[in-house]
């Protein structure tokens, strides 16, 4: 609720307080009183729900908005370094956003706990794999400054990412048992494990891919959203519906291959004894610009748990590899194929990535 309600609330409970100690209030009246506070309340609290819209601050292609790093305590008590907006620089953890983005692997985005690389006592984690600087004559047309755009947020992720490991190794604040063992600040950095994951070929063109992840116990499901041209505003996405099974189509569960999406990202510091490094954050809103391809999944064989399984043609396909296999190049062990994932079959278009219709305010 606003503050304004709060305020007319409280100066409604003072009205009540004053007329009932004199005794020109009944228990009836008062009773009513409060029912049509709470009624109040309880349809302001519904509207708020109507009127929820994605974050849009932080937008690195904005010309007045500038984030940069700075150095914060986090709910450990420990200190990291973090994002943020440097207009405000007294406040850390700061979530933005960096642009159109095309999905490279999207079906882990309700929760991952039936991905080849789940380990049962780990905790269930959101994940999506992106590739940026990818724009088609469609999103040209749509977003013409879409390639500049893309370029630069390249740019500014290497940027923080090399300002975040600098922080990290000169402020004694801030924890890390491998900084003891590397002498140089240039050491620091080419040891890190860095945002970048590996390349992908779309097209003929080779683009830079990220991982982004959240915990799912700890900040919930993303929220997928449309922009309404009618409305001018955006809407919450109704046909991917998350649940808790396997990637599926009915209903669809998962963001589609190559689908175009502007993702609001965290940026992360870690450190134990085997690795230290840079890595992304999914924050909770995800902007749908063009859904992408939908997958055919055979049957219910996304419930079989074969090293191979067979196609309503009965011909045996091998396991679904992962989104950094034959054609990228990664540095990532966590994506690999295995004989536990299921299998799923492409629909082939003349254009990888054409699918409409564009959704952008």
């Amino acid at each position: 609720m606003s503050l304004t309600s709060l305020l007319k609330l409280e100066g409604l409970a003072v009205f009540m307080f004053f007329f009932d100690s004199v005794g020109e209030i009944s228990q009836v009246i008062r009773q009513g009183i409060l029912q049509g506070i709470l009624q109040g309340i309880l349809q302001g609290i519904h509207l708020g729900k109507k009127m929820y819209q994605p974050d849009t601050y932080n937008n690195i292609h904005d010309d007045k908005t500038n984030v940069g790093i700075g150095v914060f305590a986090d709910h450990r008590g420990e200190y990291v370094p973090s994002a943020i907006n440097t207009a405000f620089p007294t406040r850390g953890f700061q979530s933005f956003e960096v642009g159109t983005a095309a999905v490279i692997d999207g079906r882990w985005l309700g929760g991952d706990k039936y991905a080849s690389w789940y380990k049962k006592n780990n905790p269930e984690r959101c994940s999506l794999n992106i590739a940026l600087g990818y724009a088609d004559e469609q999103l040209k047309q749509c977003i013409p400054t879409i390639e500049a755009d893309s370029r630069a947020a390249i740019q500014k992720l290497e940027a923080l990412e090399v300002e975040c490991l600098k922080l990290a190794f000169v402020d004694h604040r801030i924890k890390c048992f491998h900084k003891d063992r590397l002498e140089t600040v240039d050491d620091y950095i080419r040891h890190a494990n860095r945002l970048q994951k590996g390349t992908r070929m779309i097209e003929g063109n080779e683009y830079p891919v990220f991982h982004l992840s959240r915990i799912l116990s700890k900040s919930g499901k993303p929220v997928l959203w449309n922009y309404d041209i009618d409305k001018k505003l955006f809407v919450e996405h109704t046909v991917i519906e998350f649940d808790d099974k396997p990637p599926h189509q009915d209903p669809l569960n998962y963001l589609p291959l190559h689908s175009i999406v502007i993702p609001r990202t965290r940026l992360v510091f870690y450190t134990n004894k085997e690795r230290y490094g840079v890595k992304l954050g999914l924050d909770t809103d995800i902007r749908i610009v063009r859904l992408g391809h939908v997958a055919q999944v055979y049957a219910n064989a996304v419930y079989l748990t074969l090293p191979q399984m067979k196609t309503p043609n009965n011909q045996i396909v091998p396991s679904y590899a992962s989104a950094f296999s034959n054609d990228s190049k990664s540095s990532s062990s966590s994506s690999s194929s295995s004989g536990e994932s299921f299998r799923i079959k492409r629909r082939r278009t003349n254009s990888p990535l054409s699918q409409p219709p564009i959704s952008t305010p």
